[in-house]
């Protein structure tokens, strides 16, 4: 389920934390310019990240949206620290369904592009100032994007080419919704993505990672996402997570057939259940099995 492109630079933004070559670091990526604010943060507490993001917010602006995922930093089972910063910047808070990092895939692209740079040993404000100013599919720069110009880099470039402009709002929609459609579309083909059917809350589940039985309890706000009470407690999983069980419904009897003489075989006390694939496809011996002795 791809994400809809905002409609302005710096409304929906989403943040990070990696770790490479033994440093941590932030990332808060912007939805509309795809430009990117790192920096090495020296504690995984919520208030560096508070301040982080306080330092970035001065910058550009409170967006509307930050999206993030369900680290210890950012849930409120662990902290209720970042909440209470959501409700005093007022901008809402979202998270990514846990155990679930596709669901924020448009951070974990952008972060990939900057650990590779670091893997490199590329100098960090050079390694920014370039793929800030580099363009987009679309064309445009993050630089662009974001402040309506061009930065100046260390190639040669005319003085005209910096002046401001105005990024056509119509142009840069046409060709994003172009794009996020041809990569759903590729994407959709290659994995065979098919929608998979709306739990109901008292239904039955198979939680995979927990590899434990479930029932749902509600569909969460979010997208494709499910509170599942299981007997360790309450679970929050996205869709893709759980298998459903298939109900079977016998077929009805029509009263007016020929009566059938034959008697059904007894069942063998050998008989082995089945088992429930990662699918949700349930796979039983084949009757056959059950009436010969080994």
């Amino acid at each position: 389920m791809p994400s809809a492109f905002p409609s302005r630079p710096w409304e929906i933004v989403a943040m990070d934390l990696f770790y490479e070559k033994g440093k941590w670091y932030i990332s808060m990526c912007d939805y509309y310019s795809r430009y990117q604010e790192v920096a090495i943060i020296s504690s995984l507490k919520t208030d560096a990240i508070i301040a982080f993001s306080k330092n970035v917010f001065a910058r550009h602006g409170i967006p509307s949206i930050v999206r993030s995922d369900n680290g210890p930093q950012f849930e409120s089972v662990h902290t209720h620290e970042f909440q209470k910063f959501a409700q005093e910047f007022e901008f809402a808070h979202v998270t990514s369904s846990p155990m679930y990092a596709q669901s924020n895939g448009f951070i974990e692209a952008m972060v990939k592009a900057i650990k590779n740079g670091i893997k490199k040993n590329l100098d960090m404000p050079n390694l920014l100032l370039e793929y800030r100013a580099t363009p987009l599919s679309n064309g445009f720069s993050p630089a662009e994007l974001l402040f309506g110009r061009k930065i100046r880099t260390r190639l040669p470039q005319a003085p005209q080419v910096l002046m401001p402009k105005t990024v056509p709002a119509d142009v840069l929609l046409n060709k994003e919704g172009n794009r996020i459609e041809k990569q759903t579309q590729n994407y959709d083909d290659y994995h065979g993505v098919k929608e998979l059917p709306v739990l109901q809350p008292g239904e039955k589940v198979w939680v995979q990672d927990k590899k434990k039985w479930g029932e749902v309890v509600r569909k969460t706000d979010m997208p494709r996402s499910y509170i599942i009470s299981t007997p360790d407690g309450h679970y929050r999983r996205n869709r893709k997570m759980l298998n459903a069980v298939p109900e079977y419904h016998a077929e009805p009897v029509n009263e007016t057939s020929a009566e059938i003489k034959e008697e059904p075989l007894e069942s063998s006390s050998t008989n082995i259940q089945g088992y429930v694939t990662r699918t949700g496809r349930v796979v039983k011996k084949p009757d056959y099995l059950n009436y010969y002795k080994f």
